[in-house]
């Protein structure tokens, strides 16, 4: 029989075939390994972020929880404060509201509605406060700071509310360009002037945040959501 000699044609054929496959075989190999250690990487990388999100998340929602709970108590106080004399809801009134806005800082206004309709506040924007609360009854206050029927609605709940309240962002459109424009009222119900009228706050958004979220590492373009235990 004729054999193929090393250096016939036949042999020569064979033996980049063999190659060709082995080299495939090799391909196939790298690029399944390739695939796995990416998906295991994005995985790891994965299951990394949710973490830190959750830690995150838990770190704001403790946040905000001792911030209001702390509001929610300074509030009662000076409830308890003003409910000791009536009288107070005069020039005594006033001057115990700034010396208790001079002891939180994070606040932007504190007030309070008197039985006759006008609306007791101080801070630097007391205007803005007086506006929302007179703007709740009426029409055309609400229209000119730029409250819908929603944020009135639920900023009267607030006001006849007889736990801690926590109202809609409401957005200040005569802020100036350096000051913070939008606010979150808060309202603690508190017996002051002979009748039930609640002490409301103003808590500033400064960058879209609330005071306790400026220490953490939040990135700048994460949206946060609040929820209440009634799901508002």
């Amino acid at each position: 029989m004729n054999q193929p000699y090393p250096g016939s044609a036949e042999h020569v054929a064979y033996f980049p075939r063999w190659l060709h496959r082995l080299w495939w075989g090799f391909m196939a190999v790298v690029l399944i390994a390739t695939a796995w250690l990416g998906w295991f990487d994005w995985h790891q990388t994965r299951d990394r972020e949710i973490a830190d999100l959750r830690t995150l998340a838990a770190a704001v929602a403790e946040g905000t929880q001792g911030l209001l709970n702390g509001t929610q108590v300074s509030l009662a106080l000076l409830g308890q404060q003003m409910a000791v004399d009536h009288r107070h809801l005069g020039p005594g009134a006033e001057k115990m509201l700034r010396n208790y806005l001079a002891l939180q800082p994070e606040l932007a206004a504190v007030g309070t509605r008197l039985p006759d309709g006008r609306v007791l506040a101080v801070g630097k924007i007391r205007r803005f406060l007086s506006d929302v609360l007179t703007a709740v009854d009426n029409p055309a206050d609400a229209s000119r700071v730029k409250l819908d029927s929603q944020q009135r609605s639920a900023l009267a709940q607030c006001l006849r509310s007889s736990t801690f309240c926590l109202g809609p962002p409401v957005y200040d459109p005569l802020a100036g360009p350096a000051q913070d424009i939008w606010m979150i009222p808060v309202f603690e119900p508190a017996l002051a002037g002979g009748g039930d009228r609640p002490l409301v706050a103003l808590l500033p958004l400064a960058d879209g945040r609330l005071p306790s979220w400026q220490g953490l590492p939040l990135p700048s373009r994460m949206s946060i959501f609040l929820l209440r235990q009634d799901g508002i």
